[in-house]
Order: C-alpha cells, then structure tokens, then sequence
C-alpha cells in the first residue's frame, strides 16, 4: 500500500517538473524485491529499492518530468491516480498496484523484471524507515 504525503509544483511552468514524496508500505508477511515506484499517467521518473522487508515502509522522492507542450498541470491527478508500485515477490513472480487497490499480476514486460536505474537505492539508506 502506498500514499503521497507531499506535492512541489513549479511556479514557471516551463520547469515542467512536479516533485512528490511518499511512504510505501509492505503490509505481506514476505519481503518484495525490486520495488519500482512511478506515476507514469503524470509524467516521466520513478525511484526504486532493492528490498523492503515484511512489516517496513520506505520513503519514497519522486521527480516527475511533465511532457513538454501539455497544458496546465492538474494539481489533484497524481493522488487521484495514487502512486504505481510494480514489484517482484518471493516466489519470482511480478505484480503492479495502485495505491490502495489489489495487486495485478503481471506476466511480461514487467517494470521490476530489472534494477531500476534512476533513483534505486537499497532500503539500508537513511530515507529508509521501519513501521
């Protein structure tokens, strides 16, 4: 389960750049691996984790590159959406979720078949926190 706690909007929509931040939960009695974590309906950028073990949360910083020539940003979109969660459990097989919703199983192209490039880092690191 996942949740945005803040939003950064630029003030010179040129920047076409949002900044948010949230807190993924991992709620299964089983660790998840490869947790990339996107809005990608918003824009691109996504952050990734290597682990987050059963019961701990991570904190998660999100920049969002808008495409260029879109219109006005509607501020309320990313949490009407909720943060994308796409993750490979224990048993090697890969899911996506949506904020609150049910995961969905996802048998090709999967987003956490890889390391994510941009961003990762493993939940050892300081932004990282327990329940």
């Amino acid at each position: 389960m996942s949740s945005i706690t803040e939003e950064s909007y630029p003030l010179n929509a040129e920047f076409r750049t949002l900044e948010l931040a949230g807190v993924v939960w991992n709620y299964s009695d089983m660790p998840i691996f490869n947790l990339v974590v996107a809005i990608p309906e918003v824009g691109t950028g996504q952050q990734g984790f290597r682990i987050v073990k059963p019961g701990e949360s991570v904190r998660t910083r999100l920049v969002l590159h808008l495409p260029e020539g879109g219109g006005p940003v509607d501020v309320l979109r990313p949490r009407r959406l909720g943060l994308s969660l796409h993750f490979l459990d224990g048993r090697g097989r890969h899911w996506h979720r949506r904020g609150a919703a049910q995961p969905t199983r996802v048998l090709r192209d999967a987003l956490s078949e890889n390391v994510p490039l941009e961003s990762f880092r493993d939940t050892a690191s300081p932004d990282a926190q327990g329940p």
